[in-house]
C-alpha cells in the first residue's frame, strides 16, 4: 500500500514493483561483484524503500557494513507503532462496552514469545489509560500456571494465588491475583482459545479481545530454502531449554516434539478466532540466534551422531534420527549467516530477549501487578 501510494498505480502493479525490488535487492547481495559496484547504493531509482532483508545476504550485508543496528531499530519502531495503535484500539472497544468485562486472550504457540508481548502489551495499554487519567489496572494471568476454570473464577471475583513461574517470569513478588471492578484483565497460554473456555465466557456474556501470536519469518536461505516457523521455534526451544533446564539442544528438540505435533490439533484450527495476529519474529533474529545457539547446535549434533553409530536399538535409533534430522538442518541452515555483535542493540522490550543472554533474567516489566 505505501508503494501503490508512493508510485500512484494500483495495487496489482504495485505488487510488481517491489517484487521487482526485491528481486533485484536480493540479486545484488548475493553477488559479490554487484555489491563491489553498488555497495550501499540500489541499481534503481525507487520512491519506497524496503528495508527489511528478503535473503540470508541481505541480512549478512547489514551486520557486515555496521548497519545491524539500524535494521534492529527500524523493525522494533515498527512493532511499537502497531502495538500503540493495537492498545488504543483495544481500549476504545473496552470504552464502547462500560458495562462488560474487559478481557484479553493471547495465544500462541509453545515458547513463541507470547507471555513476553502480552507484558508489553499491559504496558502499553496502562502507558494509554495513565496518559487519560484513567486509573484502572491492567493484570496479567499465564493461563499455562492455571486451567480455564480459573479464568472464570477471576473474572466472577475470586482471588487466585499467582504461580512461582508467573512471579518469575514477570520479576515480582506479587503472590495474589483479584480484579477490582473496571480491571483489564490479559491472559496468555497456549489454550486460550480452547472450545471449553470458549464456551464458559459465552455462557458468562463475556465477549473478549483475542490475539494470536506467531513467528512466521519470510526470509529465503542458502539454495533457496525457506525459513519457517518450525525452524524459528526450535532455535528459540534450544535456547530457553538451555537458560531454564540446561538442555542439551537435542533433549529441547524431542522436549517439544508431542506439543509441536499436537499443536496442529488443539491450536492452530482455533486461530481464525483471533481479532489480531501478532508477529513477533524480527527479521534481525537470525544472526543473534546463531550467535546464541552456534557452538551448542554444533557441539550436539556431532555427538548425537556419534550415538546413532553406536546404539542397537531400532526404538533409540528412531528417537535419535528425529533429532539429528532437525539439528541438522538448523547447523546446514545456520551456517552461512553472519553472527551479529555482542553489542548489538536489542531493546530492553524485544521478545527475542526472552531467549538470548542467558546470564540475564529476560527483561519483563517490573512494576508489579496491583492486586
Amino acid at each position: 500500500m505505501r508503494a501503490q501510494k508512493a508510485y500512484n498505480v494500483n495495487l496489482r502493479l504495485a505488487a510488481m514493483i517491489l517484487s521487482v525490488m526485491r528481486t533485484t535487492d536480493a540479486l545484488v547481495a548475493s553477488r559479490s561483484d554487484l555489491l563491489n559496484k553498488f555497495g550501499d547504493h540500489k541499481p534503481y531509482e525507487y520512491k519506497v524503500e524496503l528495508f527489511y532483508p528478503d535473503t540470508f545476504e541481505q541480512l549478512n550485508d547489514f551486520v557486515i557494513n555496521g548497519r545491524f543496528d539500524e535494521l534492529i531499530a527500524d523493525a522494533e519502531n515498527r512493532n511499537r507503532e502497531f502495538l500503540t495503535a493495537t492498545s488504543a484500539d483495544i481500549l476504545k472497544r473496552f470504552n464502547e462496552e462500560p458495562d462488560g468485562r474487559p478481557l484479553i486472550l493471547v495465544a500462541g504457540s509453545v515458547i513463541v514469545g507470547k507471555a513476553c508481548y502480552a507484558y508489553n502489551l499491559r504496558k502499553e495499554l496502562l502507558k494509554q489509560l495513565q496518559a487519560a487519567g484513567n486509573h484502572r489496572q491492567v493484570k496479567v494471568l499465564q493461563l499455562d500456571y492455571h486451567n480455564w476454570v480459573d479464568v472464570i473464577r477471576l473474572l466472577d471475583g475470586a482471588a487466585l494465588g499467582v504461580a512461582k513461574g508467573q512471579q518469575d517470569f514477570a520479576r515480582d513478588d506479587v503472590t495474589q491475583l483479584s480484579l477490582e471492578q473496571n480491571d483489564i484483565l490479559i491472559v496468555v497460554g497456549t489454550h486460550v482459545l480452547s472450545e471449553e473456555l470458549t464456551q464458559a465466557l459465552k455462557d458468562e456474556g463475556v465477549h473478549p479481545v483475542r490475539m494470536f501470536v506467531k513467528a512466521a519469518p519470510f526470509m529465503k536461505l542458502r539454495g533457496n530454502y525457506p525459513l519457517t516457523s518450525l525452524h524459528v521455534r526450535m532455535l528459540r526451544e534450544i535456547l530457553e531449554s538451555l537458560k531454564l533446564e540446561n538442555l542439551s539442544p537435542s533433549q529441547a528438540i524431542l522436549k517439544y516434539r508431542k506439543s509441536r505435533e499436537q499443536e496442529f490439533v488443539d491450536l492452530f484450527p482455533r486461530w481464525h478466532l483471533a481479532d489480531y495476529t501478532i508477529e513477533v519474529y524480527e527479521p534481525y533474529e537470525l544472526a543473534i540466534l546463531k550467535r546464541e545457539v552456534w557452538s551448542h547446535l554444533t557441539a550436539d549434533v556431532k555427538k548425537v551422531e556419534r550415538e546413532l553409530g553406536q546404539t542397537k536399538s531400532a526404538t533409540v535409533k528412531e528417537v535419535l534420527q528425529y533429532a539429528y534430522q532437525h539439528l541438522r538442518r538448523l547447523v546446514d541452515m545456520l551456517e552461512p549467516i553472519v553472527m551479529a555483535p555482542r553489542n548489538a542493540k536489542v531493546p530492553a522490550d524485544a521478545v527475542i530477549r526472552q531467549f538470548i543472554n542467558t546470564a540475564t533474567p529476560a527483561p519483563m516489566e517490573t512494576s508489579k501487578q496491583n492486586t
